[in-house]
C-alpha cells in the first residue's frame, strides 16, 4: 500500500513537470523568449524527476544507454563544428538546441514512470493549454500565427488523442476539436495535413471497416465545422480563417496575405535552391549546424530579425536538408540509425505487449513517421520539442506494461 501511495505520488509530480513544461513552451514566447530559458527550465525540471525517483543513478544511466543514438546526435554536431564554415555559430545553437536531449531524457523517466493511460491523459492536458493560450492571444487580440508553437508539439500528439479508452465523450473528443481548431488557427497548412493524414490512418486501423470511418469522419468534421462557424462572428478569427483558406488553395478574399506582404512563399523555393546547389561541396562533411542560415544572409542578402533582435539570416525550413547537407554523410547515418531503432523498439513493444492500449500507442507512434516526414519537408522538425520527447518514450526499454498496470 505504501509503495503504490509512493508510486502515484511520483506520478502526480512528473506530470507536474512535463505539464509546466509544454505549457510554458506552447505560450508562444509570452512567458519565455530564449532558448537559453528553455534550457534552465529544462534541466531544472528533468532534475528535479531524477530527484523523485529511488535509485536514480541507474535509472539516469540506463535511460541514457537507451537514449545513446540521441547523445551521439548532438555529439557529432559538436565536432563537426571544428571544420564548419562558421564554427562559432554552430557551438552556440548546438549547445541551446541540446535541450532537446534533455527532453527525450526527461520523458524518457517519464515513461519509466507512466503508465500508456497516463501519457495519453498528459496528451489530452497538451491540447486543453492549446486552448487556453488560444483563449488567451483572442483576450489579448495578438498575431494569431504565434500559435505556431502549439501546433509543432499538436500535429504529433493529434493522433495518439484517437485512442484514449475514455468513455466521457467530452474528455475523450473535446481535446480533438480543440487541437484541430488550434492547428487552424495556426494558419500553417503543413502541422495541420500532417495531423489530419496520421490521424485518418489511425481512424482507418482502429475502426471495423471503411462505413465506420466515413461515419466517425463525417462526425468529427461536423462539429469542427459548427465550431469553426461560430468562432468566424469574431472579426480577427474570421480573418485568420480566411487567410488559411488563401494560403491552402491560392485564393484571395481581399485581406492582405504574410504571403504576398512578405514573398514567404518565393523565399522558402529560394532557399531548398540554394541548398540543393551547396550540396555537392559539403555532401560528406557537412557545412555545420545552423551555418545555412549565415551563409544565406551573408551572400543572398537575405535576413530576418531573430530571437534576441539581431539580423541573421534565412534557416533551412527542411530537417532532411539540414541533416544532409549542415550534417552530411555521417549524420545522416545516425538520424537513420535513430529512426531505425525507434521503429524497431515500437515494433517489439507491438508485439509483445499484453494490453490494448499500449499496442495502439504503438501503432500510432509507427504511423507518426508519416507525420514526421511531412512537417520535416517545410518546417524543422529537428526543432520541435515533440520529436524528441516521442523518441525518448518509446526508445527507453521498458518492461512490456500489464493490463493491470497502475495508472496515473
Amino acid at each position: 500500500m505504501i509503495g503504490e501511495k509512493r508510486i502515484f505520488s511520483v506520478n502526480k509530480k512528473l506530470f507536474i513537470y512535463a505539464a509546466i513544461l509544454l505549457f510554458i513552451h506552447q505560450s508562444s514566447g509570452y512567458l519565455i523568449k530564449s532558448n537559453s530559458g528553455y534550457y534552465i527550465l529544462f534541466l531544472f525540471l528533468t532534475f528535479l524527476s531524477y530527484l523523485t525517483f529511488k535509485k536514480s543513478v541507474t535509472l539516469f544511466l540506463k535511460v541514457s544507454y537507451d537514449l545513446l543514438p540521441i547523445y551521439f546526435y548532438f555529439f557529432f554536431f559538436l565536432i563537426s563544428s571544428i571544420w564548419s564554415s562558421y564554427p562559432f555559430q554552430a557551438i552556440y545553437f548546438i549547445i541551446n538546441d541540446s535541450i532537446y536531449l534533455v527532453a527525450s531524457i526527461l520523458f524518457a523517466l517519464i515513461y519509466h514512470q507512466f503508465t500508456i493511460k497516463g501519457i495519453i491523459y498528459f496528451f489530452q492536458f497538451v491540447a486543453y493549454f492549446s486552448l487556453v493560450i488560444f483563449v488567451s492571444i483572442i483576450t489579448l487580440a495578438s498575431d494569431f500565427t504565434t500559435l505556431g508553437n502549439s501546433s509543432s508539439v499538436l500535429f504529433a500528439i493529434f493522433p495518439y488523442l484517437f485512442i484514449s479508452d475514455q468513455k466521457n465523450i467530452i474528455y475523450k473528443y473535446f481535446p480533438i476539436i480543440c487541437s484541430l481548431i488550434v492547428m487552424l488557427l495556426s494558419v500553417s497548412r503543413a502541422p495541420l495535413g500532417a495531423a489530419l493524414i496520421s490521424g485518418t490512418i489511425v481512424l482507418f486501423i482502429t475502426r471495423k471497416g471503411i462505413i465506420d470511418l466515413l461515419k466517425t469522419l463525417l462526425y468529427y468534421l461536423t462539429y469542427a465545422l459548427v465550431i469553426v462557424a461560430g468562432l468566424s462572428f469574431i472579426p480577427y478569427v474570421k480573418q485568420v480563417f480566411i487567410l488559411f483558406i488563401f494560403k491552402f488553395f491560392g485564393f484571395d478574399f481581399g485581406y492582405t496575405s504574410r504571403v504576398l506582404v512578405y514573398q514567404e512563399d518565393y523565399v522558402r523555393t529560394s532557399i531548398f535552391n540554394e541548398a540543393l546547389n551547396l550540396y555537392s561541396n559539403y555532401w560528406f562533411q557537412g557545412m555545420g549546424y545552423m551555418n545555412f542560415m549565415k551563409w544565406y544572409g551573408e551572400n543572398i542578402g537575405a535576413s530576418e530579425l531573430s530571437a534576441n533582435g539581431d539580423l541573421a539570416g534565412m534557416n533551412l525550413h527542411n530537417s532532411f536538408q539540414t541533416w544532409a547537407l549542415e550534417g552530411g554523410l555521417f549524420l545522416v547515418i545516425i538520424v537513420v540509425y535513430i529512426m531505425s531503432a525507434y521503429i524497431k523498439r515500437g515494433i517489439y513493444k507491438i508485439k509483445f505487449s499484453q494490453d490494448r492500449l499500449e499496442k495502439n500507442f504503438h501503432i500510432v507512434g509507427l504511423v507518426n513517421i508519416l507525420s514526421f516526414a511531412i512537417f520535416a519537408s517545410f518546417h524543422q522538425l529537428h526543432q520541435t520539442f515533440i520529436f524528441f520527447i516521442l523518441l525518448g518514450i518509446v526508445l527507453k526499454r521498458k518492461n512490456i506494461i500489464k493490463s493491470n498496470s497502475l495508472e496515473v
